[in-house]
């Protein structure tokens, strides 16, 4: 170990940067910010210094990097970045390294992240110099996957580059300091005319200062390619300022110049993303995704691109929005600690500061607390607003003071909370003597406007306060109309016995129905907080038992609808607070949950905002924000903004609960969104968190709504696994709802793995649990998904029995939304069974409703059955309108899913009116972008019908097994039949036969009307030994089910069959030319 450095020589290196490093320089062992403790020193970089660390909150190894002490030292640089920070903490993804936190210690600033065992590609470069193309490809993709993921935040990196790549000990490849880079010294800010990034990597706008989007980090990209593949960056050999211009004003030579062993796609890849102007180059990161993916590649033509850039690309002016960002994150930072907006006046006429007993420094004992307590509700029940202690110390927080210093920032703690006066309550030692002093102070004032001193009674210490608190209420310009409560000292001593409870003691016996509510209040927020459901409405039954009904004052109506809303009864709790008049912001916050239960969202959302702009710090405020907008559809403004404020807030306060449920809304936004990695992760986060919070029932549902999201990625056995661990934390709890819960997850991941059976046998144990409880909404759920199983079995019968027992509990409940889903589900099984006129009701009747109740994604689903049902029954016009209907809906919702499925009804269409080049056309664009793999499957079945229509026999079978291949991995046994019968109209004889005989027996498990016609017409079509048995079925099917599409079809293929009579081929020749004959029967129940 060197030897300590003299005081003089140590100051002399504090002036330099290396010096002001090396004096910051931890120890392995050291604990920085009580939370990471120092493993080792892995380098120095252009911020700092990095060290690898142990996070002992969430025990897992992370890297903390040191910011510069000088940028630190700025304050609008450094607010720049801390708020660049928080956007950048947006993009997750697995190729991009996650930033935790920013934590200060000992006056410095640490950003916490993913901590990456590996190397940088700049050092791989170094010592390999040439990668082989397979890996250059692998890594261009993988860091193409995470500029998708912040391009889609609209994040722009900017400072891309090998040295801030990483590759991980498993040879993948993750991006790193996406933020972090953008505001070192005065050169980097984020401001219009500004060079930002690195020279040797800086793509032509950047190096013109121009605007730019996501297409500069593309071209970076292709710069990095370029280098992995041939040793050296494109025009290598001149000057640094030389190469900028011929960037500007040129593409590079192509690079089989210099590798010409090189396939020629490779090189137009390069050639794509290279380009100068942005508009000619790849358009996206997922085009260049695609590109690696097909071993082709194709720069725009500008005819593709359609509008001007910036209607296409929300990034493409990245600067402007990311200041946007930084300005719209900046305002709320500074307006939760500076005095409120002139225009918005202090809400708040007196505010009652924490007593600090400096007789006894850092006391504070539950008789103060409750002091602040009782005087609060005393002064609002009174018409007197006032702000909350618990606003009070999140101020304090926030603002880095205690309650031993606060007093020392008087004028800063003042300012960051809006109110006309503050009472300020200090106990002193005056020779031996308790004396209790009292002073006024007027927003903005120096001094206080009145003071007082009064000696401590000896037997009613709490008297005394409540004196002083009294005089200075009197010293007031508008003093309220009425008088304090006169058993105030009564009311403190009962909510102090009542507070000291221990949990699950029986109840102490008070008579103040003020100090019962307060209590009451207390106890249910503790217990929501940590998902003590039953406990909870056991103690809100309690409260509403000892609570009167009548003659109430504001604080006990408040805890009246507390407890109302925590036995779900929101009817009930909005009496109690009435939305004319004041409340304050806590009674504000329950009105806004008893609206949101009822559905009011929008209002829900109105009453919330009031909270918060009375109290902007309120952390809890914003989750509720960001939970009611999710619940209104609006995930993108919940995940961007509100959830955003929330886990800040929660960071500052180092508050467990709160992290770990704004962690599982932002999952749920994040899924809704279909961000599923980033679902994913949230997920797994918010069960850590509500785990350190003690909050198991948290912790379960965290686990619960990731099974879900890892179902939806097809990670079934983590998903299952996960499911477990939820059902060990619940069993012994005992809560039949929540296990019943379990159960149905459990059914809905077997239906994803495609084990209907397992599915079917989990929902009914779901739905015998739930039969036990109260809660029909549950049971018509569980019915809805027994249904589902059965319609997947092929057992459309049972489907319809379960379905229509759902709609009639539904219809009991007045659930629209269930009335709804129900009848969707029914229209199903009424297509399947033939009963097409029925079918038809049910989804007009889903219309109608999702119209008049303005049910936006349910309406999209409506027009999108109704276009199918229309197609079926051979009304192509107006199964157009409706698909077109839905594909409206869709698109406005960015529902990307059911926009895929639109675009391939719209090929069918087209197929159904014999356009298979048009049908190809609109498939076209769909190349490699669909995710779901039963949507894939639908792709090349699509394509298949389009090819054989179009006599290429050999690609319309592939394509058509290809699809057989998706299906069953998607379990789709309606697609899979389908495809086996295209494909065996494509193939010769024996596999002709051999993959009509699958389609047979597959049929037996699946025997809709529609697929049963097909099948009858592919057997005739191919003259198939059973032809003549599957005409006469086929005849009787279309004598009692208008399906027109294959009507003509049908009756037409039937002159191929030579085993018909001739009776049955002169049948066939006259409906031939009659396809839009109606069935002359009706159809089998």
């Amino acid at each position: 170990m060197d030897e300590p450095m003299p005081n003089r020589a140590q100051a002399d290196l504090k002036a330099t940067v290396t010096g002001m490093f090396a004096v910051a320089e931890f120890s392995p062992g050291t604990v920085i910010a009580e939370r990471f403790r120092i493993v080792r020193l892995l380098g120095m970089g252009a911020m700092g210094v990095v060290y690898q660390a142990e996070d002992e909150q969430l025990k897992v190894p992370v890297a903390l990097k040191l910011l510069r002490p000088e940028l630190a030292n700025k304050a609008e640089a450094f607010e720049r970045f801390r708020h660049e920070l928080l956007l950048a903490r947006q993009v997750s993804n697995p190729h991009v390294v996650r930033i935790h936190d920013l934590v200060q210690h000992q006056g410095l600033w640490l950003i916490s992240m993913d901590f990456v065992r590996g190397e940088s590609l700049e050092d791989l470069l170094l010592r390999e110099r040439v990668l082989l193309p397979e890996r250059a490809l692998l890594i261009t993709r993988q860091l193409a996957l995470g500029l998708q993921a912040a391009h889609q935040k609209q994040v722009v990196h900017r400072d891309l580059k090998p040295a801030n790549v990483l590759i991980n000990e498993h040879g993948d490849a993750l991006i790193t300091d996406f933020g972090v880079a953008r505001s070192i010294g005065e050169t980097r800010l984020t401001q219009s005319g500004i060079v930002i990034g690195t020279p040797a990597y800086l793509s032509p706008e950047q190096a013109q200062a121009a605007p730019i989007d996501g297409r500069s980090d593309l071209y970076t990209l292709g710069l990095m390619l370029y280098e992995m593949l041939s040793g050296e960056l494109p025009f290598a050999s001149g000057t640094g300022s030389e190469v900028l211009v011929q960037r500007i004003l040129r593409s590079p030579p192509s690079i089989l110049t210099v590798k010409p062993e090189l396939p020629s796609w490779l090189a137009d890849l390069l050639a794509a993303l290279l380009t100068p102007k942005p508009e000619q180059r790849l358009p996206n990161a997922e085009a260049l995704i695609a590109a690696i993916d097909q071993r082709r590649a194709r720069a725009p033509k500008i005819d593709d691109l359609g509008a001007a850039p910036s209607a296409r690309w929300p990034w493409l002016t990245a600067i402007a929005a990311v200041a946007a960002v930084g300005l719209a994150a900046a305002l709320f930072w500074r307006g939760d600690q500076r005095a409120p907006d002139p225009d918005n006046a202090p809400w708040a006429t007196l505010t009652l500061m924490p007593v600090h007993d400096n007789a006894r420094p850092g006391a504070n004992t539950p008789d103060l607390r409750d002091l602040n307590r009782v005087v609060e509700s005393d002064w609002i029940d009174r018409g007197l607003k006032t702000i909350s202690v618990e606003q009070i110390n999140r101020a304090l927080v926030r603002l880095g003071f205690d309650q031993a210093s606060w007093h020392r920032h008087r004028d800063e703690v003042f300012a960051a909370l809006p109110s006309q006066y503050f009472l300020e309550l200090d106990i002193d030692e005056d020779q031996g003597q308790r004396v209790w002093v009292a002073q006024l102070w007027p927003a903005g004032a120096k001094e206080p406007s009145w003071t007082e001193r009064l000696a401590e009674a000896t037997n009613h210490p709490d008297q005394t306060a409540l004196k002083l608190i009294a005089a200075a209420e009197a010293e007031l310009p508008d003093r309220p109309k009425t008088a304090p409560a006169p058993n105030l000292l009564e009311r403190l001593q009962q909510l102090a016995r009542l507070s000291a409870r221990a949990p699950g003691a029986e109840a102490v016996a008070a008579t103040d129905a003020v100090a019962i509510a307060l209590d009451c209040s207390e106890h249910l927020n503790q217990l929501e907080q940590i998902g003590e459901r039953a406990e909870a409405s056991r103690t809100a039954r309690e409260c509403l038992d000892r609570l009167p009904k009548t003659a109430i004052t504001a604080t006990v109506q408040r805890a009246r609808a507390h407890a109302s809303l925590a036995l779900d009864d929101a009817d009930a709790a909005l009496p109690n607070l009435p939305a004319t008049g004041w409340l304050s912001p806590e009674a504000q916050r329950l009105r806004a949950r008893a609206l949101a239960d009822q559905g009011e969202l929008e209002a829900a959302q109105a009453a919330v905002q009031l909270v918060l702009k009375a109290d902007p710090g309120n952390g809890r405020a914003w989750f509720e924000s960001g939970k009611y907008a999710i619940m209104a559809g609006d995930a993108q403004r919940a995940v961007d903004d509100y959830l955003v404020r929330a886990q800040v807030l929660a960071n500052r306060l180092q508050d467990a609960a709160l992290k770990g449920d704004v962690a599982n809304a932002q999952g749920i936004g994040y899924r809704r969104l279909g961000q599923l990695e980033a679902s994913a992760d949230a997920y797994r986060q918010a069960a850590g968190f509500h785990a350190a919070a003690g909050n198991r029932r948290g912790q379960a549902t965290s686990l619960h709504n990731l099974s879900a999201t890892l179902s939806l990625l097809g990670q079934f056995d983590a998903a299952e696994q996960s499911l477990h661990q939820a059902e060990e934390i619940l069993t012994p709890m005992g809560d039949q709802k929540a296990l019943a819960d379990l159960r149905n997850d459990f059914g809905l991941l077997a239906e994803e793995r495609g084990d209907y059976p397992a599915a079917l046998a989990a929902h009914r144990e779901a739905l015998s649990m739930r039969m036990q409880s109260a809660d029909q909404r549950a049971v018509a759920e569980s019915l809805l998904n027994v249904g589902f199983a059965y319609y997947q079995m092929g057992d459309f019968a049972n489907a319809e029995l379960h379905w229509q027992q759902a709609n009639e509990r539904f219809l009991h409940d007045q659930d629209l939304f269930g009335q709804v889903r129900a009848q969707q589900g029914l229209g199903l099984a009424f297509a399947a069974r033939g009963r097409f006129a029925e079918a038809r009701a049910a989804f007009e009747y889903t219309l109608n409703m999702a119209e008049t109740n303005q049910m936006s994604e349910e309406l999209a689903v409506a027009h999108a059955a109704l276009a199918e049902q229309d197609r079926l029954e051979g009304k192509l016009e107006s199964a157009r309108t409706h698909m077109l209907a839905a594909r409206g809906g869709f698109e406005s919702r960015s529902d990307t899913r059911g926009l895929t499925e639109m675009h391939l009804l719209d090929a069918q269409l087209l197929l159904d009116q014999n356009d298979p080049n048009a049908a190809l056309a609109v498939l076209a664009p769909l190349t490699g972008q669909i995710g779901n793999r039963e949507q894939q499957a639908a792709w090349h079945l699509r394509r298949a019908e389009a090819l054989l229509r179009l006599d290429d026999r050999d690609a319309a079978r592939a394509a058509a097994l290809q699809a057989v291949t998706d299906a069953d991995l998607a379990h789709s046994a309606q697609v899979r039949v389908e495809a086996l019968l295209v494909g065996a109209r494509a193939s010769k004889a024996v596999p002709a036969a051999d993959l009509l005989q699958r389609a047979r027996n597959e049929l037996k498990q699946f025997a809709s009307a529609n697929l049963s016609a097909k099948l009858y017409l592919t057997s005739l079509a191919l003259n198939a030994g059973a032809c003549a048995d599957d005409f006469r079925l086929g005849e009787t099917l279309f004598s009692r089910v208008s399906l027109i599409s294959e009507r003509r079809a049908f009756f037409e293929a039937a002159r191929a069959c030579r085993r018909l009579t001739a009776d049955e081929q002169q049948r066939a020749a006259h409906e031939a030319q009659t396809p839009s004959a109606a069935p002359t029967k009706a159809p089998d129940a």
